[in-house]
């Protein structure tokens, strides 16, 4: 490995850091406003789901969002995008009925016009899933399938959205299974996935970083303790 790779590695491991305190961030912030997405990977009421944002003109002020569409679940992911002056917030799917089924539903949030559009699913539903964005493509790695009867099942499923193309590839599978682990993207290239739940139930040390570039996965050192349902 070069030392241009190395010197990114180390810079971008700073994230670990923070995420081996247990400093989780319930939110996400892309452009000109905050936003704090509850939806599939938060605390949504399946039966009443909605989206929730700061309002930029009244600061410390909740106002509510559009409903997302049915069915709501949880244990999904959300990841934002922001093209021009307008923010977009996408939601896929996780557990829809509290049995573990996840058909893969993929919906967008506009935050300026408060719609939702309905895109292409995921071709292979999950839930405990984990996401983020590298440039124009977004990654969801892990989770559970649909239909998963224990955590044995866990996988290291890697799929990614192309925004630019509204189509799906899937990718080489992360190493080690992990549920709801923390995932960052860094320098547009580097998908960071730290810890998780492993396949016996239990929060896991790995820390798996892919090179978008290679297509390949690189393993750093562990956190220094296990950590899962944490964001970076």
């Amino acid at each position: 490995m070069n030392t241009k790779i190395l010197s990114q590695l180390f810079i971008g491991a700073v994230l670990l850091f923070f995420l081996s305190l247990g400093f989780y961030k319930a939110g996400i912030d892309d452009g000109p406003n905050v936003i704090s997405y509850i939806n599939s990977g938060g605390e949504i009421q399946m039966s009443v789901p909605n989206t929730q944002q700061f309002s930029s003109d009244m600061p410390g002020t909740w106002s509510l969002g559009a409903n997302i569409p049915s069915p709501g679940s949880y244990e999904g992911a959300g990841v934002s995008y922001t093209r021009n002056d307008t923010t977009f917030i996408y939601c896929l799917n996780g557990d829809v009925d509290g049995s573990g089924t996840a058909p893969g539903q993929f919906r967008r949030y506009n935050v300026r016009t408060n719609v939702w559009d309905t895109l292409p699913r995921c071709p292979s539903g999950r839930c405990w899933i984990s996401g983020a964005r590298l440039g124009t493509n977004i990654y969801f790695v892990g989770g559970l399938p649909s239909g998963a009867i224990g955590f044995s099942q866990m996988t290291g499923t890697l799929q990614r959205y192309s925004i630019t193309t509204n189509t799906w590839d899937t990718m080489i599978p992360a190493p080690t299974p992990t549920g709801a682990a923390g995932v960052a993207g860094y320098l547009d290239n580097y998908l960071y996935v730290i810890g998780g739940i492993g396949a016996q139930n239990l929060p896991i040390t790995n820390v798996q970083i892919y090179d978008q570039n290679s297509g390949s996965w690189i393993i750093p050192n562990p956190l220094p303790s296990a950590r899962a349902n944490g964001w970076v």
